[in-house]
């Protein structure tokens, strides 16, 4: 990361630093079944251009990886992820292929973030969508905070295109924070169930599809009310907040009440975040590393559970 981002630039055009992402690539005939059984996403009945947000959960529920899902061809599946998390998530998912026709590999594809020029307004929940060409694909994500948002993904001997901005801004991870959408790290590995995350909100999870590991515990979560916390989006004057860091509310300063999900530094200086946090504390003087945390405004709505 390379200290503030530049709010002007993004907004013109830039190559977005931020999290290293990594390409799985699942072929063969068996490809989005095999998936469709591991994920909580519905990966038997994507369309031709559609993108999707999903998850991998351990049998408890608790998410390994938050990731994109589309399909790339006939029998070719592919799944984006944070890379520090991509080996791993090779190794396990491996494990249950079993006489599945699939064969799972890590690809080589680089990953550029883009943003900036091009916005057709989309934001919040909007749908994403990829093109492809020849070697290429782009992703398009929703706006955040107005700016447009895509993926550039193509091998890694090629060059962008002269059309595409080339001034490199740091920014991509921000981007993603003030979006409301998470992603899993090594630090809050298997810390949340879904909706500790808002993944349903955003459309990762299939409430109507068949099982997949620890499917009982997010369906009894959604259906059964018993869940009590939520993603909610924050600031912070730090100059840095690890994912993981504790959050403390002023009624129990002794006791954690939630956890930092994503963090990365803002504009106007100090740092965005997106805190896991029991539902009732939300209105709570909270903070995270001993400082005060104020809480900002997600693009999309969080439904109030009855």
């Amino acid at each position: 990361m390379q200290g503030c981002p530049d709010l002007q630039q993004l907004s013109q055009g830039a190559i977005c630093d931020g999290m290293a992402l990594t390409v799985l690539d699942a072929h063969g005939p068996e490809a989005a079944d095999f998936l469709h059984k591991q994920l909580t996403q519905d990966v038997l009945h994507l369309q031709a251009d559609e993108v999707r947000y999903a998850g991998y959960c351990n049998n408890k529920g608790r998410l390994q990886a938050i990731m994109l899902v589309w399909r790339a061809g006939p029998e070719h599946i592919r799944l984006l992820c944070p890379a520090q998390l991509a080996p791993g998530l090779h190794k396990r998912l491996s494990m249950f292929i079993l006489r599945a026709k699939v064969k799972l590999s890590i690809s080589d594809l680089q990953v550029l973030r883009l943003c900036g020029a091009g916005s057709d307004g989309a934001s919040g929940i909007a749908p994403l969508r990829h093109a492809q060409a020849h070697n290429l694909c782009v992703l398009r994500l929703p706006d955040s905070c107005g700016i447009a948002r895509h993926l550039w993904l193509a091998p890694r001997e090629s060059t962008l295109p002269a059309s595409l901005p080339q001034q490199p801004a740091a920014g991509g991870d921000w981007l993603d924070v003030r979006s409301g959408m998470a992603w899993i790290t090594e630090a809050t590995f298997e810390a949340f169930v879904p909706q500790m995350v808002n993944l349903e909100v955003l459309g990762g999870v299939n409430f109507k599809k068949g099982c997949y590991p620890g499917q009982e515990v997010v369906a009894r979560s959604q259906y059964l009310g018993k869940l009590k916390r939520r993603m909610f989006l924050a600031h912070s004057a730090l100059d840095a907040l690890p994912a993981g860091v504790e959050v403390f509310g002023a009624e129990d300063p002794e006791q954690a009440c939630g956890q930092l999900v994503l963090s990365a530094p803002a504009p106007e200086g100090g740092v965005d975040c997106l805190i896991e946090l029991k539902t009732a504390f939300s209105g709570d003087q909270l903070s995270a590393g001993g400082a005060a945390l104020r809480l900002l405004e997600l693009p999309y709505q969080i439904p109030v559970q009855e």
